[in-house]
């Protein structure tokens, strides 16, 4: 990562450079000098760009940092919070910057000698890069500006339902550019797009549960307090904030998350049964440490099928061997010796501790004279 130490802080990786280069031998016809030219283009355009979020930013008052990257670029801004309209001009900015690049060589290129065969070729490249990639900038995707100000427009007034719609959007006309950009040929751009309309989607998934409630002051406090409060094994104190944010909040996020910390805490209580039940009410919507306190709760409250279950998906998240082991008795418990050992074996895959012993506890006590499992116990004592 090269490091500019300008008023400005300006970091350049190096994909930056790799890209320009790819993108100036595609459109070069492979001549060296018109290759380095296109780097020269990108690097002014974009940095060009970005200075106008910088500026914008600072103007508010704002600490500001450039960095270059493979598809681009992004203006990082710290301080204190800003509105909804000064975050709309810091945005709008950027776009401008570039109609304004487009201006000044769109003036220039007259003036040009026709001779000045190089002068004449970097001056029109300026112009249409500029053009095109201003109003392209502007089309309403994410992470692009056009995304981000439909975004800032759309969560004024709309909260979070306005952030989804402007995911929503993003993902649509991601994936409606990147085809049209294939059927031009135009597979660079097809290849962007259709990584935005992916970054979109998984941006989709993370703010699809978010409702209202998640943006109430007064939740977002009290459950940076419970937290606080567990950090300082303060649990009965952090018990009482996670079932007021449950009663206050009803659904979203920070519902889910306070319920499963809440069914953490009457966990490590010994109150199971509670725990397993509260667990119930969320268990379509648990995170990977939900799925894992469900397996443990389920297997404790003897419901095999809906510990392996459990087991299964938080495995497939992140293997791990004590999931596996633990998927591996569920299926001893169902009578299921293949499965019993299919999950054994996985277990020992991901470093299971002493697998010798662990055959010969009580969990595998209902097929250990299946001939399956004896052959499987046969074969670890080789």
């Amino acid at each position: 990562m090269i490091r500019i130490p300008t008023p400005i802080p300006i970091q350049i990786h190096p994909l930056f450079w790799l890209v320009c280069l790819l993108i100036g031998f595609l459109y070069s016809g492979m001549n060296l000098a018109l290759m380095f030219l296109w780097v020269v283009v990108i690097f002014v355009s974009v940095l060009f760009h970005e200075l106008g979020h910088a500026l914008c930013a600072r103007a508010f008052g704002q600490q500001s940092v450039i960095t270059l990257m493979a598809f681009g670029g992004v203006t990082q801004h710290t301080g204190k919070d800003l509105s909804a309209s000064k975050q709309f001009l810091i945005t709008l900015m950027g776009p401008l910057f570039g109609f304004i690049l487009f201006a000044i060589f769109y003036s220039l290129a007259p003036f040009v000698p026709e001779t000045s065969e190089y002068l004449s070729y970097f001056v029109r490249v300026m112009v249409i890069i500029n053009l095109l990639w201003s109003v392209i900038n502007l089309f309403p995707i994410l992470p692009m500006d056009g995304g981000q100000l439909v975004r800032i427009v759309l969560e004024k007034f709309f909260q979070i339902k306005g952030l989804k719609a402007a995911v929503i959007i993003s993902i649509v006309f991601s994936v409606v550019i990147g085809g049209l950009s294939l059927v031009f040929g135009q597979w660079i751009l097809a290849m962007l797009f259709f990584f935005f309309a992916f970054q979109s989607f998984a941006l989709y998934s993370q703010v699809r549960p978010l409702r209202q409630q998640d943006t109430n002051v007064d939740i977002v406090d009290k459950f940076q307090e419970a937290q606080k409060k567990l950090i300082a094994k303060d649990q009965q104190g952090a018990k009482k904030d996670l079932e007021e944010i449950r009663q206050n909040a009803k659904e979203g996020v920070l519902y889910l998350q306070s319920t499963e910390m809440l069914v953490s805490i009457l966990k490590n209580e010994g109150d199971y049964k509670q725990a397993y039940e509260l667990l119930q009410s969320i268990k379509d919507t648990l995170s990977f440490e939900g799925k894992i306190l469900l397996q443990e709760l389920a297997y404790h409250e003897k419901n095999y099928q809906e510990a392996l279950k459990a087991g299964r998906e938080s495995f497939e998240e992140f293997p791990n061997a004590e999931v596996a082991f633990k998927n591996s008795a569920c299926c001893a418990y169902l009578n299921k010796a293949s499965d019993a050992i299919g999950w054994f074996e996985s277990a020992i895959e991901y470093g299971l501790k002493e697998p010798l012993k662990a055959v010969e506890r009580s969990e595998f006590d209902s097929i250990r004279d299946t001939k399956e499992f004896q052959a499987f116990v046969a074969t670890l004592q080789k």
